[in-house]
């Protein structure tokens, strides 16, 4: 249990460094077509959800091999864990700056920390608890690969919704 507390701990505080940092890929790649598949290309919501869908997708295929491929149904929960940052960073970011009427960095930022947070508290939560939930993982895989998808595509051709503005509050 205190192995995974630590790798979990240590794997929340990477994701949230790796997060700021992939904030800023695309405009130090020179706007590399290859970088703007994981890095946000503009300041709409979508594309700032890249800052917590790939450092966590790629932290947990790492934890998965450091947990020495553990017992529980590690996909199912990693997944969830995934889903449910994102959606805490688009609840609270429309709820807040539809309250204000505007956006205010700070906030933003810490929105992005607590989405990071909220991701790693789940996860450790059920994997501690080490049950299993489902027979396969490939149902997990299958959404991460079209959440991975979705990023490459709604970034060269955006929906005309606020999610993709960006502009929108």
């Amino acid at each position: 249990m205190r192995k995974l507390k630590s790798i979990e701990t240590i794997s929340c505080l990477a994701a949230l460094a790796a997060g700021v940092l992939l904030h800023f890929v695309y405009g130090w790649s020179g706007q590399s077509p290859f970088a703007a598949w994981i890095s946000p290309v503009n300041e709409s919501t979508w594309e700032h959800l890249k800052l917590l869908f790939y450092p966590l997708l790629f932290i947990s295929i790492v934890e998965y091999y450091l947990l020495k491929k553990p017992e529980t149904d590690y996909w199912n929960i990693k997944t969830y864990a995934i889903l449910l940052g994102m959606l805490f960073i688009v609840a609270c970011f429309y709820t807040y700056s539809g309250i204000l009427g505007f956006t205010y960095l700070p906030a933003d930022i810490a929105i992005f920390f607590g989405g990071v947070i909220f991701s790693y508290w789940y996860s450790y939560r059920y994997l501690k608890e080490g049950t299993r939930y489902t027979l396969s993982n490939l149902p997990f895989f299958f959404i991460l690969a079209v959440a991975a998808l979705s990023f490459v595509v709604f970034t060269w051709m955006p929906p005309r919704i606020p999610l993709f503005s960006p502009y929108a509050a």
